[in-house]
């Protein structure tokens, strides 16, 4: 292992303003052509965790690499973990001061976890296991001030349970179990609270049910809110509670579409009842910047002609939808557009919960983004080489506290293929100015987009940095790695290389490394 901390910039003019993106600090870890790569995991301020299976077995058990590595990617610690043979890394949860670790048995009669609780201060580690005799089909996993939350499938109806390893005690939250009904979306608040997002399909009274949890499965806030019935939800989020306000998003199709026309948006309120917000895609101003300006004008023209003669707009895309960013001046929707494959299962694509064995599809979802982590440790089943998604573009669309719609914005990725992988690109609002990143080989594609100007409709390429000018890339492999939003205006870009020393005076020169590198957007 080698570590190497340097200092470079990289000024990328966008518009009228200037952008620096600089990156200044790199981790390496040098990997024989057998080894496993790391799952990263942010720890946000606290820094990165690394974690990998290293093929290896002692005692009968087998051996996990972890690592912890600070926010200028110093090395804090590492330890050897023996877990179960049958155990896979499968999700994880960042809590100030902690990092979580769920490992699952691959079997189909039952929920059998173990959950790792890992202090950053101490570097001290907490086993707990638990236990269910469900068929279980696991989508979401957080954890709750020390209780772990499962969200899934018994069958095609939702469930939530709850673990608490203080207790070792299992239970299953009251109020789920419903028919023609979607577990949206399970994400943890920042008051040791946790929300839960449903779409209910019931013909004559579709609506969307959230509720906000205490650690228990107490019900805190519950609000449900009536959908139009000709149009269907097929994916949604809610904020955490970084302001007071709490807003709810996604994408939504007409009638049984499989994919997005739009997006809806709406402010949380139990007491008042609370106007959804729906917007067509012909309708943002960005939104078409992908396409050539005559396609996308021409979408927009027959769009508009189309809802003239109240009828619906034609245009729809595949979206995943990942996130609602919280900022001064309000919220930030961001998500992904992307053409799928014909040969392809969107059901089951790159869901690290997907259990072969299971044969169970959710039939109404339709997005490969099923899940909110950065990225998947483990994939059931392994992706077939005839699966490939076309990445369109990201896209933020910006709301204030009201819910009203205040910009959009996108980086277009030219139909950047990738095969095996979720979220492609990631995006933050700093100082007001929305900044999109997403990985092309060894470079870095960076948009960045000053709201009182007209946006750049081509990403700006920037090389991902070596430790130094007597270094270059042989080689990148494109199925590892990927960028994401680290904390403030800080990003980290991970992957596997094969770098080639021109100063090394030997037979090989060359090694294979996998890295991380900390970007800034100042």
């Amino acid at each position: 292992m080698r570590f190497l901390f340097y200092i470079f910039v990289m000024v990328v003019s966008c518009g009228p303003g200037i952008a620096q993106v600089m990156q200044p600090a790199r981790w390496e870890q040098e990997l024989k052509f057998s080894d496993e790569s790391y799952s990263v995991i942010s720890l946000k301020e606290e820094g990165v965790a690394l974690v990998r299976d290293l093929d290896k077995y002692q005692n009968g058990k087998k051996i996990w690499e972890l690592i912890i590595l600070d926010s200028a990617l110093n090395q804090n610690w590492s330890v050897e973990l023996e877990l179960h043979d049958e155990l896979r890394f499968t999700g994880y949860e960042h809590i100030p001061g902690k990092v979580n670790l769920m490992f699952r048995r691959n079997e189909t009669d039952m929920l059998r976890a173990e959950m790792l609780m890992i202090d950053l201060e101490t570097s001290t580690i907490q086993h707990s296991k638990t236990e269910m005799k469900l068929q279980f089909r696991l989508t979401f996993y957080t954890v709750v001030d020390g209780n772990c939350v499962f969200g899934g499938y018994v069958g095609t109806e939702p469930v939530l349970l709850i673990y608490d390893p203080v207790k070792d005690q299992n239970f299953i939250v009251p109020g789920f179990f419903l028919t023609d009904t979607e577990l949206l979306d399970v994400r943890p608040n920042k008051n040791n609270t946790f929300n839960i997002l449903l779409s209910q399909r019931k013909h004559g009274g579709k609506k969307i049910i959230f509720r906000t949890f205490d650690k228990q499965g107490n019900i805190l806030v519950e609000d449900e809110i009536p959908i139009e019935e000709e149009k269907t939800i097929l994916s949604g989020v809610s904020s955490v509670l970084e302001h007071d306000e709490v807003l709810i998003a996604g994408a939504f199709t007409f009638n049984q579409n499989k994919q997005a026309s739009g997006i809806f948006s709406c402010m949380i309120d139990p007491f008042s009842e609370q106007p959804v917000q729906y917007t067509e895609f012909h309708q943002l101003r960005h939104f078409l910047d992908y396409l050539s300006d005559k396609k996308a004008n021409k979408i927009r023209e027959k769009a508009t002609q189309r809802v003239n003669y109240g009828k619906q707009p034609e245009f729809k895309t595949h979206v995943g939808i990942h996130r609602i960013e919280e900022f001064k001046g309000g919220f930030a929707l961001f998500g992904e557009s992307y053409f799928l494959s014909s040969g392809s299962s969107a059901n089951t694509f790159n869901n690290p919960y997907y259990n072969q064995t299971q044969a169970y599809s959710n039939p109404y979802s339709y997005t490969p983004f099923s899940n909110r982590y950065y990225n998947n440790p483990y994939l059931y089943p392994p992706t077939a080489t005839s699966e490939e998604m076309r990445m369109m573009e990201g896209f933020a669309i910006g709301f204030d506290f009201t819910g009203k719609r205040l910009w959009d914005y996108s980086i277009p990725m030219s139909e950047y293929k990738v095969a095996g992988r979720d979220q492609v690109s990631d995006f933050t609002v700093v100082n007001g100015v929305p900044n999109f990143f997403y990985k092309s080989e060894n470079e870095l594609k960076f948009s960045n987009h000053s709201t009182d100007t007209l946006p750049i409709t081509k990403a700006q390429p920037i090389p991902i940095k070596l430790n130094d000018e007597f270094e270059e890339s042989k080689s990148n492999d494109e199925s590892e790695g990927n960028v994401r939003h680290w904390f403030g205006p800080n990003f980290y870009v991970w992957g596997v290389q094969t770098v080639k020393d021109l100063k090394r005076r030997t037979i090989d020169p060359t090694r294979r490394v996998f890295y991380i590198n900390k970007i800034r957007v100042d």
